[in-house]
C-alpha cells in the first residue's frame, strides 16, 4: 500500500462531518432535507415542486418552524402523544409539512396525506442520512 492510497469509508464520513464546524454542520442539514424535498416531489403524486431553488427555499423554511413552531406543537399535544406511543408526532410532522407546501411560492400539497407521506419520506431520508454520515458511532469515535 503506497502512501497516496485513499481510504474511504462511511467511518470516516462520519467522524469528519461530527468533527465540522456549526456552519457546515447546519448546511449539511440544509443539503439533506432539500434532497428529501426533492425525493418526495417526485415520489408522493400529491406533492409538486417547481424546482431547486423552491425545494431549498422550502427546507429552509422547514427548519424555522421546525425550531419555533415545532416544540409548542409537541408540547400541547404530549398528552394524545404519549397515549398513542409517539406516532402522533408523525400527523404533527406532516401538519408541518403541508403548512410548509401552502406557504412557499412554487410548492404546492394536495391534501393532508400527500404531506403525511411526504413528511415520512422526508423523516426516512433523515434517518438515513443520520445513521450513515452524521453520527458517529461510538465504538470508534475517539472525539473530544
Amino acid at each position: 500500500m503506497n502512501v497516496f492510497t485513499l481510504h474511504f469509508s462511511f467511518e470516516n464520513i462520519r467522524t469528519g462531518i461530527y468533527r465540522l464546524g456549526l456552519r457546515m454542520k447546519i448546511f449539511i442539514r440544509w443539503v439533506i432535507n432539500t434532497v428529501g424535498i426533492l425525493f418526495a416531489g417526485y415520489l408522493v403524486q400529491g406533492i409538486y415542486v417547481e424546482s431547486l431553488l423552491t425545494a431549498i427555499i422550502a427546507a429552509g423554511a422547514l427548519a424555522v418552524v421546525n425550531i419555533l413552531i415545532r416544540p409548542i406543537l409537541l408540547l400541547l399535544t404530549l398528552p394524545l402523544n404519549i397515549l398513542t406511543l409517539g406516532l402522533f408526532t408523525f400527523v404533527i410532522n406532516g401538519f408541518i409539512f403541508y403548512f410548509i407546501g401552502n406557504i412557499v411560492k412554487g410548492m404546492a400539497i394536495a391534501g393532508f396525506w400527500s404531506a403525511f407521506a411526504g413528511a415520512l419520506i422526508i423523516s426516512f431520508i433523515n434517518a438515513l442520512a443520520h445513521l450513515f454520515f452524521i453520527s458517529p458511532s461510538n465504538s470508534n469515535f475517539k472525539g473530544k
